[in-house]
C-alpha cells in the first residue's frame, strides 16, 4: 500500500531542478573587450580629493540588453587580490547607457569596470580604469 502511495504521488506532483553554469573564456572576454572599446565614452573629473567618473556606451551588444556594471578594484596587478567589487547602476536613454561613480583618489589604482550584457551566461567585457591618462585599457 506504501509502494502505491508513493507511486501515484510522484504521478501527481512534478519535481524538476533547474541549474545553469557559466564558464567565463578570458580569451573570448578580451576579444569583446577589444572589439567594443571604441564604442564606450570615458570622462573624468577630479578634485585635490576625489575622481567623478562616467562612461556611456552601448546599452545593447549582439541583441543582448546590459544587465549589470561592476567596479572592481585589486590590490595589484601582480597577485589579482580583490579589495572590493561594487555594483553600479546604468540609466538608458535610447541606445547609450549611462554609468556614473565617484571615489576617493587613494582608490583610483588597479581599477577595472565590467559591463554584463544578456541574462545568466551572458557577454562580459571589462577594462582597467586609467584616471590620469582617461583611458580604458586591455585586461
Amino acid at each position: 500500500m506504501r509502494l502505491a502511495i508513493v507511486f501515484v504521488s510522484g504521478f501527481f506532483f512534478s519535481f524538476s531542478v533547474f541549474g545553469s553554469t557559466c564558464i567565463s573564456d578570458g580569451k573570448a572576454t578580451k576579444k569583446l573587450s577589444e572589439k567594443y572599446l571604441n564604442e564606450i565614452l570615458f570622462s573624468v573629473d577630479s578634485s585635490s580629493d576625489e575622481i567623478d567618473v562616467v562612461f556611456e556606451l552601448p546599452s545593447k551588444i549582439n541583441e543582448s540588453n546590459l544587465s549589470d556594471v561592476f567596479i572592481v578594484k585589486l590590490a595589484s596587478n601582480v597577485d589579482n587580490k580583490l579589495k572590493f567589487l561594487f555594483p553600479l547602476k546604468a540609466r538608458v536613454e535610447d541606445e547609450t547607457a549611462h554609468v556614473w561613480y565617484m571615489l576617493s583618489k587613494t582608490m583610483s589604482d588597479y581599477n577595472f569596470i565590467q559591463f554584463s550584457y544578456g541574462e545568466e551566461c551572458g557577454v562580459l567585457i571589462e577594462y582597467e580604469v586609467n584616471y590620469e591618462g582617461q583611458e580604458l585599457k586591455l585586461k
